[in-house]
């Protein structure tokens, strides 16, 4: 079995009898690289190292690859959940294209060395946060093979667009850790653009990759690719559609932009895919200016949403001008950042469980707050769930719809035998909405890789032991808005966790969510109110709450909470 649980009948098949490797992959694979390019173990440490050095920089394994190696990154700037706009810089999905992880590595130690000594990279660390992940396909990178160990073209897998008939794009969208690492992270830091690292041509590309149909800011995509060309000092880099240059399914920039409307480019630094070291130098200066000047872009759209009774943070879809791709705010803080080219825009605002905005708006503008109305009811008792799960939620004449969750397709509600079921088995890890036709309840299900146990508070802190990677991230789920709060780590190590929980009101249901090395994990209701919650394995049925028209998101108590949920675990998995 694989670290994520899967049968790996494929890569052990071929390990077992390596004659049964097709020979055109064979015959893909690079040789050893020349001495001077950094392999994942050195780039690896360099990371670790500026990030120990740097006041403004913080290291996170964000997983693991199918042979269990780290996929490491590094931010720089304004720290994660600050609000601040996001830059996510991603190389070496492509095993055999070694130029493409030494451009970002490159960049990460610019970053570091020039802070508060070159004036461009000060001001970008001083009002952006900029991630980046030099080694997606550490795999692939050691052996030198375009593919990860499970055979699988990673800038294929995405779900966007996702084509089985696409060469080697994996058993299902988002079946490879690698794609799943940078699918988690994403969410929760989500980028206002992003660049992704290639090699094998000299040219920047724009969505989108899968149609020839022109995108919704192809414009302003193609802008924004002009100037980055302009600036790498090669005469010979080209800027393109990328379909225009050849059509792909299932790749990063179409996940990006048709998923969350990330402005994603396709940057390809050298016709050689593993130029000679000595040509790296200039390669990288010249990529390097063309970055720093991408990385120095500022928002002509930004703003907050938030809840209007609470005033907490909303997770919301933002549309401008009606286009056919949206964009989102930050699930942690509400704030949004957007490249608009327009003097005036339309917006239109929307979030589960709220009723939805439509305004005009001028440019540019800098501090726009916008406070929606809450119509969602969540109720007390909601499940925790660990696969292999699947949600059983009978008398499907209550009308339940779907699972909701930005970022995801929704997942699609089977109806058989007057029983309504969602297999879990294909849910991103994370807080999904449950919606029926006529209540929505906010996060309401978490979907979980592992439950914790539950934390020994020691004052008002919160320690949670378990196996925790680097760069662990928490979050508390609390209040009528099941809003995500940030809880500060305060020390982690690889068998613990302690979070401050100073700001958490212990009289109010809390459950908490943990990122770590690519997976959540959850546990619910930490401080055993009377609204309790169970941690939940097998299947799960979800009797519909039946009569209840409230929408202030009150306590329900005693006998009505039968009205509002029943939840009770069937000790039965599936295989």
């Amino acid at each position: 079995m694989l670290p994520d649980g899967r049968t790996a009948y494929r890569i052990h098949f071929l390990q077992d009898d390596p004659s049964a490797i097709p020979q055109s992959l064979v015959d893909h694979r690079q040789p050893p690289p020349p001495p001077g390019y950094r392999m994942p173990e050195a780039g690896g440490a360099i990371l670790r190292d500026i990030a120990s050095a740097s006041p403004r920089a913080g290291y996170a394994v964000l997983g693991h690859s199918v042979l269990g190696h780290p996929i490491e990154a590094i931010w720089l700037g304004q720290a994660p959940e600050s609000g601040a706009p996001v830059f996510r810089i991603l190389g070496g999905h492509h095993g055999d294209e070694w130029s493409s992880f030494e451009v970002p590595l490159s960049l990460a130690e610019r970053l570091a060395e020039g802070d508060g000594i070159d004036a461009q990279i000060t001001a970008i660390l001083d009002q952006s946060t900029v991630w980046i992940t030099p080694y997606v396909n550490p795999d692939g990178i050691l052996e030198g093979s375009r593919y990860n160990a499970n055979f699988v073209d990673l800038n294929r897998n995405y779900d966007f667009a996702w084509n089985p008939e696409e060469f080697l794009p994996g058993d299902a969208p988002f079946s490879e850790p690698e794609t799943r690492a940078i699918r988690a992270t994403s969410h929760y830091d989500l980028p206002m653009a992003g660049l992704s690292f290639h090699s094998g041509a000299t040219n920047i590309g724009y969505v989108w990759n899968h149609t020839p149909e022109p995108a919704p800011d192809q414009a302003l995509a193609e802008a924004l690719a002009e100037d980055y060309a302009s600036l790498t000092g090669n005469l010979d880099f080209w800027v393109t559609n990328g379909a225009a240059w050849y059509i792909t399914a299932g790749d990063t920039n179409d996940w990006s932009y048709g998923r969350y409307g990330v402005l994603d480019f396709t940057v390809e630094v050298t016709e050689d895919k593993t130029p000679p070291v000595e040509q790296l130098e200039g390669v990288i200066a010249g990529q390097m200016s063309a970055t720093l000047a991408f990385l120095s872009e500022q928002p002509t759209l930004s703003g907050h949403i938030v809840d209007a009774d609470t005033k907490r943070p909303v997770l919301a879809k933002i549309t401008v001008d009606h286009s056919e791709v949206s964009f989102y705010s930050d699930p942690v803080r509400g704030s949004f950042h957007r490249l608009v080219p327009e003097a005036s825009v339309t917006l239109t605002v929307q979030a589960d469980g709220y009723e939805p905005v439509t305004d005009v708006f001028d440019l540019p503008d800098q501090d726009l707050t916008l406070a929606l109305k809450r119509t969602a009811v969540t109720p007390p008792h909601w499940p925790v769930l660990t696969r292999p799960t699947r949600i059983q939620i009978p008398n499907v004449s209550t009308g339940i719809l779907q699972l909701t969750r930005p970022g995801s397709a929704p997942a699609a509600v089977i109806v058989s035998q007057s029983q309504a079921t969602v297999d879990t088995d294909q849910l991103a890890e994370g807080a999904w909405t449950l919606q029926s036709t006529e209540q929505t309840w906010i996060r309401s299900i978490l979907v979980a890789h592992r439950i914790l146990d539950a934390p020994v508070f020691e004052g008002k802190e919160l320690v949670f032991a378990d196996a925790f990677e680097p760069g662990s991230r928490a979050w508390a789920i609390h209040g009528p808005d099941r809003a995500l709060t940030p809880l500060a780590i305060l020390d982690e190590g690889p068998t613990h966790l302690r979070l401050d929980g100073s700001t958490l009101d212990r009289s109010v249901r809390t459950d908490v969510m943990v990122l770590s090395g690519g997976r959540h994990l959850a546990r619910t209701d930490i401080f055993q109110t009377p609204e309790r919650s169970h941690a939940m394995e097998g299947d799960i049925i979800v009797g519909v709450p039946v009569g209840c028209s409230c929408a202030t998101g009150g306590r329900h108590r005693s006998g009505a909470l039968l009205s509002i949920l029943l939840v009770f675990l069937l000790r039965r998995r599936f295989s």
